[in-house]
């Protein structure tokens, strides 16, 4: 990852250059980046990987177990095996 990311404000084109080409579609950014930024949350909306979270059980409904929250996502979107590196 290159230090060259010029002053670090939303509006340097060293610094949105640095956005664009150091962002994980995953994990979007190094904590030192202020997600904040509208610079940032653009970037991130465009690259970034779109996550659903589960919803949150309301008082007296019963929660999902996780690994049926996981089946089903990897049920949706194709995934049926998962490479070792």
């Amino acid at each position: 990852m290159s230090r060259e990311f010029g002053s670090g404000y939303p509006g340097d084109p060293s610094t949105k250059a640095w956005l664009n080409k150091n962002i994980d579609p995953v994990f979007g950014y190094p904590r030192l980046i202020r997600f904040s930024w509208a610079t940032t949350t653009k970037l991130l909306e465009e690259k970034g990987t779109k996550v659903t979270w589960p919803k949150e059980p309301e008082e007296g409904e019963e929660q999902v177990p996780v690994a049926m929250v996981q089946k089903t996502f990897f049920a949706d979107t194709g995934i049926t095996r998962v490479k070792t590196l």
